[in-house]
């Protein structure tokens, strides 16, 4: 009896023992071969071939080479705050339609989404859920840095902005991209100086009410702005918000920046459509509006005291449509709370 007791308790320590190996095995690898179930990223190279596979995007991106893909295998959280510095071009896309990156963890308005220091990167048929409170859903946050969002993206819930340049970088949205946040869909720092955006398409959409004027495309200095498709909305009611809205944050003038918007539809029922300026300088800021749809509820295009020396507006096919009661364009100075 004995002998059949310990040989009892032999075999349940033997089970135990590979059970708990299997276990221990199991866990998902980064950069295994085989996709197993706590991967959430493979990363192909440039024809699509040889998948390797990780559990955080953080691993995934810092595995890539030059023209690989990064793709969102499943619905994925990522904590706020992450910093990507991989120096290459490279894409991350989702593996199908409405794969969603949520970014969790911090208060409402204190911490950032996904920083890029480095690296050329196109998103593409992704969406990024800023779980209300991140300050961004991507920030970039280096000199040097290029974004392109291509169609399927989906930057949403912010707490302020979609897309922050908050160094010297470059960003193009081309068609079928939807952005929409707080405060801003896309804003240009200050310190962002000489940045390139290029908007060729897309919803974009900014919807805070309040006492602090945003714009939906919100710039603070010298940029050169080309929006030549898409939709750019602003809804609320403060009206020196606005859906364009460029001026200079502190007394430095803005000097050498091109706006041009061409083709697209702007709507802001309730609030100015474009503001170009505040009581700041303005020097060779060259502006040219055409072909574009315009429905506003205020002043549809507002210029500040400090647009001046070499400044131009060059307007042709703009159609605009006023809700009740807005004003015909006229300047007026624009200062504004932006103390955030």
């Amino acid at each position: 009896m004995k002998k059949h007791f310990k040989a009892l308790l032999f075999y349940i320590f033997v089970m135990l023992t590979v059970t708990v190996a299997v276990v221990m095995t199991s866990a998902a690898t980064d950069g295994a071969a085989v996709k197993e179930d706590g991967h959430f990223y493979s990363v192909t190279d440039a024809g699509g071939e040889n998948a390797t596979y990780y559990t955080t995007l953080a691993a995934a991106i810092a595995a890539v080479d030059d023209n690989d893909t990064v793709t969102v295998l499943k619905n994925a959280s990522e904590a706020y705050g992450q910093t990507f510095k991989a120096a290459k071009t490279y894409t991350i896309k989702g593996a199908d339609e409405g794969v969603t990156l949520t970014l969790t963890g911090c208060t409402a308005g204190e911490g950032h989404g996904l920083c890029f220091t480095a690296g050329n990167v196109t998103f593409q048929s992704i969406k990024i859920d800023g779980d209300a409170t991140m300050q961004d859903c991507i920030q970039l946050a280096a000199a040097g840095v290029t974004v392109t969002l291509k169609s399927g993206v989906d930057f949403t819930n912010a707490h302020r902005y979609g897309v922050w340049l908050y160094k010297k970088s470059t960003l193009n949205i081309e068609d079928g991209v939807k952005i929409t946040s707080q405060r801003n869909a896309v804003r240009v720092q200050s310190g962002a100086a000489g940045s390139v955006v290029n908007i060729y398409g897309g919803e974009l959409k900014a919807t805070t009410s309040g006492t602090t004027a945003y714009g939906t495309i919100e710039v603070q200095g010298t940029v050169n702005l080309s929006i030549t498709g898409g939709t750019i909305t602003r809804t609320g009611t403060l009206d020196s918000s606005a859906a364009i809205y460029i001026y200079s944050r502190s007394s430095d003038s803005i000097k050498n920046s091109v706006v041009t918007v061409s083709n697209a539809t702007i709507s802001a029922p309730s609030v100015s459509a474009i503001i170009i300026g505040n009581s700041n300088a303005f020097t060779n800021v060259k502006t040219t509006i055409k072909d574009t749809q315009i429905v506003t509820g205020s002043t549809w295009l507002r210029t500040g005291t400090g647009f001046g020396t070499n400044c131009a507006i060059t307007l042709e096919g703009v159609s605009v449509t006023l809700t009740d009661g807005a004003p015909l364009p006229s300047e007026a100075d624009t200062d504004a709370d932006h103390s955030d």
